[in-house]
């Protein structure tokens, strides 16, 4: 991710070539940061400065800006700033002799939103004496008694402060969105203070300090003065800054204060102002605490956060930013190290603030702050990066299960729980317990026991190979063989081996380092056993692991592989931090994995199937392994904690640490080619049970609606599928669209004037499609993929007390409500959300899962396939109670408690979902406001509509 912390790097000369090739030699010598961009910036060169730098063109991005004439460095600073790629900026002189690695601290530095600049010492390239001529170690102001103001004093000395009123330009580090707004460089001053006044508008207007990192030096080639400037610019700068500087110099009673007020950067700077809060500092430009709420709002940002709630895992709060009447946007930033966009997009009644202009904000906090600590919680303007607000908050992951079947609803979307555990899990882990022990005696009374093969791979393991193989032999289980496999091992782990001898182990050896992923392979291609089991050195088997595994395999006939829960433990640690177990969900595995490889057994068969380990490092072979298991295979869950993961490299809160962001990608990447190619090899041979009407409600998103129905066409299931879609009033380009698929006979089109909403559409829709027929409820921005709707049919037919069926609903990575619906998410990657945990919606989950059907009590019908004789019944959805939402879980309420049936998901049909795209059309619609206060957020008909469908208001709708 270092990409977003990126820099460019600006660097202004003239006829330079020596100090260039200086610069960059030393740079490259000396930087370690990746991501960056060099931008030379020539006024009128007449020397090949270009020659120098393709000499390093390998090395880094570099390119050239050119100006016909010569240009203040400053004035050419602020276009190729403009030009600039990366966030953040760093001007330096040609003269710069790169000595340390200064850009990882800088931008560290950088991060904290209180900061706008940061500098660096400078000393001079060519010393005299003993030690270096210091010639930046931050700029105070002294009193000039010729220009009777402050004028800019450069420290020369040593300095242990670092917050200075402003910094030179030589080097300087920035952010670009605070430099473009309050417009770069001063073009007034043109090659004289430039670099002063713009650290002086920093604190004026953004209200941000200036930090000079005074523990590591640069050198520059040149000691002259870098505050030379001529007597204009002087005589401009006390005109422009002399009131604000005396402002926060601290004035005494004398004639000639300059000489008792020798500011040398400990007690009078902007450091004076570091307890205030940067809205109600009393500086000069920002807002008088005495102005009403009104002139507030107009004029200053405004943000509030609220008091979370229940320790629940939601950050709320309100903002009221200038110029930003709809859906403002502001930063949320957590203990100074995270940080990320919030937007204002929820009425404000509930924070009693009721004008216009105030709008809520819900954050979903990410999985590493909900450890029941405090963390330190601030709320920026965007654009200023003023802190509008600070708090501190806990939050706790919600375990709101009590019983045995709340925890395996729960671990279906977050299946990891921290220490320190309640009441409530020690009960759940007291049946675990009893299960193992079920399943480990039914399997040690077996008269024809088969065998098991555990496989221990090692590699300079000397230290905990006794172990690791005494964990093997302690097995209460006795029908397994032992092979361990040296991977070329160059410490005493040879020897070791060599001392072994036993009926029960065979010892491989490589004839050089091959890696776990080739251990593996030849292993288990050797093994005799009916199932394969591994084991290494970060993993501790309880007695009972492999005869409860086997034991689980008798039970489940049509089990090919198993897999338990495992405590996660520090190697330092005496108790575990956590316990990972989670039902079978194939979604959430495939984002994230959860299984460890050292708990997960199976058929030697699934081996001989799938081919061989991949050759990513481990353990993303592992987890690729077990996808591709999932996926062709039967895989239970068995609720018992029987393996100890101890590994110093498992984040803090379960899963291990992204070891190679490019190895997870290629995870990714390969399960998706092998889905493409799963879904493109359909049999489309499909007998049809009974005919279908897909009914699509819709309100503009041309796009995203041409997208959905093109997809339902390719799939040539017209002649036992109708299309229906009901327009809500959407404009020409639409209802143009849709037309012209009617005329072709491939839809049929049922056009409103008025947005009636969803509920309302779906019984249009019913009402125009053929008798006897089942329903496909599909939005207009969601994809079905190839044999979605033959396995949605078959499933529903399948199991009599159905009445309706949903598929996986994938939400792409990045959508906004991942983590609310998936706690455990990685929300980089798609993941289905139809299990979830903010709907509450999983029930009766098996105690063994195998991930394919799951019961819900509600699905929301982004894609729902409904029996015929359940739509007679019910008559369609309540739209007079529900008009855009609320009747879908009217539906599935009524369906389970009055006609007692049941709400399954079908894991095998897969429906991409790009998340309420035309209600987020219908948001932004200003026209249309009252309309969608109405529908979106009262949920409730305009009386003229309601009395048009005869529907009435009911006395608790208010």
């Amino acid at each position: 991710m270092q990409s977003m912390y990126g820099i460019s790097i600006l660097i202004s000369l003239q006829d330079d070539e020596q100090n260039l090739d200086a610069l960059l030699n030393s740079f490259f010598q000396t930087n370690s940061y990746t991501s960056f961009e060099i931008l030379i910036i020539e006024s009128e060169s007449r020397k090949s400065t270009r020659r120098i730098s393709s000499k390093y063109a390998t090395k880094g991005f570099i390119r050239h800006l050119s100006f016909a004439k010569t240009t203040s460095p400053y004035l050419s600073y602020n276009y190729a700033a403009s030009q600039a790629t990366h966030p953040n900026l760093l001007f330096m002189d040609s003269g710069i002799v790169y000595t340390s690695d200064v850009i990882p601290l800088a931008l560290s530095t950088l991060a904290d939103s209180k900061i706008g600049a940061v500098g660096v010492n400078l000393v001079d390239a060519q010393p005299t004496g003993k030690s270096a001529n210091i010639l930046h170690s931050g700029i105070q102001f002294a009193w000039d008694e010729k220009h009777d103001s402050f004028q800019p004093h450069c420290i020369r000395k040593q300095n242990t402060k670092n917050i200075f009123p402003a910094l030179s330009g030589t080097f300087l580090v920035c952010r670009n969105e605070d430099f473009q707004s309050i417009n770069g460089f001063s073009t007034a001053f043109n090659n004289g203070f430039e670099d002063i006044d713009f650290c002086l508008r920093l604190h004026r207007e953004l209200h941000k300090q200036c930090f000079c990192i005074n523990t590591m030096s640069l050198q520059i080639s040149t000691s002259k003065s870098i505050l030379e400037s001529s007597e204009k610019h002087q005589e401009l700068f006390k005109k422009t800054w002399s009131e604000y500087i005396s402002s926060f110099v601290m004035h005494t009673s004398t004639v000639n204060p300059g000489r008792e007020r020798q500011i040398q950067g400990e007690d009078r700077t902007f450091e004076n102002n570091k307890s205030q809060s940067p809205v109600s500092a009393s500086l000069p430009g920002s807002p008088n605490p005495a102005l009403t709420q009104k002139s507030l709002h107009t004029h200053a940002p405004q943000g509030k956060i609220l008091p979370n709630i229940k320790s629940e895992t939601i950050l709320r709060g309100w903002l009221c930013l200038p110029d930003a009447s709809m859906n403002p946007t502001a930063i949320v930033q957590i203990d100074d190290h995270f940080s990320t966009e919030v937007q204002g997009n929820i009425p404000c009644a509930d924070v009693a603030h009721t004008e216009s202009g105030y709008f809520g904000f819900e954050l979903i906090v990410p999985l590493k702050f909900t450890d029941g600590k405090t963390h330190h919680v601030k709320l920026l303007d965007k654009r200023s990066r003023v802190v509008l607000d600070e708090a501190r908050q806990t939050w706790r992951i919600s375990r709101a299960f009590k019983d045995f079947s709340g925890f395996l609803s729960h671990s279906v979307t977050m299946p990891l729980l921290l220490s320190p555990f309640r009441e409530e899990d020690k009960r759940c882990f007291g049946v675990m317990e009893n299960i193992a022990d079920d399943l480990a005696s039914a399997s040690e009374a077996m008269s024809n026991a088969p065998m098991v093969s555990i496989i221990i791979p090692v590699f300079n393991s000397a230290k905990t190979l006794e172990t690791t193989l005494q964990t093997a032999l302690d097995q209460s289980y006795a029908h397994t063989e032992i092979i361990i496999i040296d991977d070329f091992s160059t410490d005493a782990t040879r020897d070791l081996l060599r001392k072994m001898s036993s009926s029960k182990i065979t010892i491989l050896q490589n004839e050089k380092h091959y890696g776990k992923s080739h251990c593996l392979n030849r292993a288990i291609n050797t093994a005799n056993g009916m199932y394969i089991a591994n084991l290494d050195d970060s993993t501790v088997w309880d007695k009972r692991y492999i005869a409860a595994m086997v034991g689980a395999f008798q039970k489940l006939p049509d089990a090919d592989a198993v897999y338990c829960g495992q405590y996660l433990q520090r190697s330092q640690s005496l108790k575990p931090f956590a316990v990972r177990f989670g039902a079978l969900n194939k979604s959430l595995l495939a984002n994230k994995n959860y299984i460890e490889h050292g708990s997960f057994i199976y058929k030697k068969y699934c081996f001989e199937h799938l081919g061989k380990y991949s050759d990513l490092i481990s353990p993303y072979a592992e987890w690729d392994f077990i996808l591709r298991a999932c996926e062709d295979f039967t895989i239970y869950s068995i609720p018992s904690i029987l393996t100890k993961l101890y590994s110093d490299t498992i984040a803090t809160f379960g899963s291990r640490e992204t070891l190679d962001v490019s190895q997870t990608k290629i995870v990714h990447e390969k399960r998706k080619t092998r889905l493409r190619n799963r879904l493109k090899n359909k049999n489309n041979n499909y007998s049809p049970k009974r005919k279908v009407s897909i009914i699509i409600p819709s309100f503009e998103s041309l796009v995203d609606l041409t997208e959905c129905i093109d997809t339902i066409l390719a799939f040539k299931i017209s002649d036992w599928t109708e299309i229906i879609v009901v327009d809500n009033g959407s404009g020409k380009p639409v209802i143009e669209y849709l037309t012209k698929l009617e005329k072709e006979n491939h839809i049929t089109l049922v056009a409103n004037t008025v947005n009636f909403g969803f509920s309302l559409a779906i019984n249009q829709g019913l009402s125009a499609s053929w008798p006897g027929r089942d329903i496909l409820i599909l939005n207009n921005d969601a994809l079905l993929t190839s044999g979605s709707v033959e396995i949605l049919q078959t499933t529903a037919h399948e199991f009599p007390e159905c009445a309706v069926v949903v598929p996986q609903q994938v939400l792409y990575g990045g959508t906004k409500t991942l983590d609310i619906h998936v706690p455990y998410v990685n929300p980089e990657y798609e993941c289905d959300v139809t299990p979830s945990a903010h709907h509450d919606n999983i029930i009766n989950v098996p105690v063994f899962h195998s991930g394919k059907i799951l019961e819900l009590s509600f699905a929301p019908f982004f894609c729902a396939y409904i029996k015929r004789e359940v739509i007679d019944r019910t008559q369609g959805l309540d739209a007079e109670h529900g008009r855009h939402y609320r009747s879908d879980r009217i539906f599935c309420d009524i369906v389970r408690h009055i006609f007692k049936l049941k709400i399954l998901q079908t894991t095998s049909a897969i429906v991409y979902h790009k998340l309420q795209k035309s209600t987020d059309v219908l948001r932004t619609s200003p026209a249309k406001q009252s309309h969608v206060d109405m529908m979106l957020n009262k949920n409730k008909w305009e009386p003229d509509l309601a009395a048009q469908l005869n529907f009435k208001t009911p006395d608790w709708d208010i």
